[in-house]
């Protein structure tokens, strides 16, 4: 049996819920090592992590082929990492030459075409907490946020948290525009395919403003220019009232937030808050979400019920939490925790694929596996693991 850290995902900060004991543990880093399949078969596919999947050795990535959302087929599956660290996060470039993720040791990044993965940040017997990367569109860049343990906010039982980039190598590693008491998370870069394309996007809480059952109420989207050094709010609340969303339609109790723990750019013009699916148009066009679609299709497949009850005071609930999309826009993947409808099982953690207004929700299946993609502690998520992502073609 191998020696496994304990991973505490329902921790009452976002981001100290993945420190993991690594350095006690003595992890092995899967720094150095190759996939086992060529770079360029990866792509068409998803990517997620897992620890729930026979042989996981605790958190793995693993790859499977996107389905066609129209016939929903039975999928292959591949293990991409087998260390005894915990690997975790994925996040891929929009031209799909490049990926990342978040290890208990740092963030990682994995380069075309031989596949190789290498380490990029060493928080080894430090107070930093690495993760939730991102890739930039021509995998030059890396964004990821980090926490450090040591710089408590308050009374709040959240710590500093803010966003960190590097070269894709590792290199020029430095903070992007720390604010204190304000956690920064879920960073996303601009999607087009340009060299001027510097905007980096994130969502940021005051943590002060937590309030019991509700979250935080001072809360908003920043879109910032690192070669600049300059941002500005695409929306913002105040104590909890947001005049950019007036008129979004509230979706059960999802409440559409310009804030979230997974934000996505998957086009130019438009950044989606995953977990209430918001989304945003940066040209001011209005806001929608097809989350009422999803969760509609979904349940007159009588598959399952989407867990939509707000856990952890007052964040989110666990259907969905995290998308990706296509390179085209039209089909994406998300993450969400169901109820079986035998009602014997625990409610567990299931991939899902669709077209990207919500219609054609399909449960992933995988070849010899039933319904669970992750253990029964996934109805308490505050942010995934798995994090599937579509590796563009």
């Amino acid at each position: 049996m191998q020696r496994r850290c304990a991973t505490s995902l329902i921790a009452p900060s976002l981001v100290v819920s993945l420190a993991v004991c690594s350095a006690a543990c003595g992890a092995a880093s899967p720094d150095g090592a190759e996939l086992p399949m060529p770079y360029d078969s990866l792509r068409g596919g998803i990517i997620f992590a897992t620890r729930a999947l026979r042989g996981s050795a605790g958190y793995d990535l693993y790859w499977t082929p996107l389905p066609d959302v129209s016939v929903g087929r039975n999928v292959p599956l591949f293990r991409l990492t087998e260390s005894t660290n915990n690997e975790y996060q994925p996040a891929v470039s929009g031209d799909g030459a490049g990926m990342a993720f978040a290890g208990e040791d740092g963030i990682y990044v994995i380069t075309s075409p031989e596949g190789r993965i290498s380490r990029i940040t060493d928080t080894t017997a430090t107070t930093f907490v690495d993760t939730l990367p991102a890739v930039s569109y021509k995998a030059d860049r890396v964004a990821w946020v980090r926490a450090d343990t040591s710089r408590p906010i308050g009374e709040t039982g959240f710590v500093e948290s803010y966003i960190m980039i590097a070269n894709f190598d590792g290199t020029d590693v430095h903070e992007v525009g720390p604010t204190p008491g304000v956690i920064q998370d879920a960073p996303a870069f601009d999607p087009r395919p340009d060299p001027n394309a510097t905007r980096l996007a994130w969502s940021e809480f005051d943590a002060a403003s937590v309030a019991p059952n509700v979250g935080p109420t001072v809360y908003g989207i920043w879109v910032y220019d690192y070669r600049i050094s300059s941002g500005t709010y695409v929306c913002r609340s105040i104590n909890g009232v947001t005049p950019e969303l007036d008129g979004v339609t509230r979706v059960n109790t999802h409440d559409p937030r310009c804030f979230g723990q997974h934000l996505v750019w998957p086009v130019p013009d438009t950044l989606v808050l995953s977990q209430t699916m918001l989304e945003i148009d940066l040209l001011g066009r209005g806001k929608q979400s097809p989350l009422a679609e999803m969760l509609k299709g979904y349940k007159s497949q009588q598959d399952g019920i989407p867990v939509t009850t707000t856990f952890n005071a007052g964040f989110y609930a666990s259907f969905p939490i995290s998308s990706s999309y296509s390179a085209d826009g039209g089909t994406m993947v998300f993450d969400g925790v169901i109820q079986p409808v035998d009602a014997m099982n625990f409610n567990t953690l299931q991939i899902f694929v669709a077209a990207s207004d919500g219609t054609q929700v399909t449960r992933l299946l995988i070849d010899g596996y039933g319904s669970d993609i992750d253990t029964n502690t996934t109805n308490n998520y505050l942010f995934s693991v798995a994090t599937p992502r579509i590796v563009p073609r």
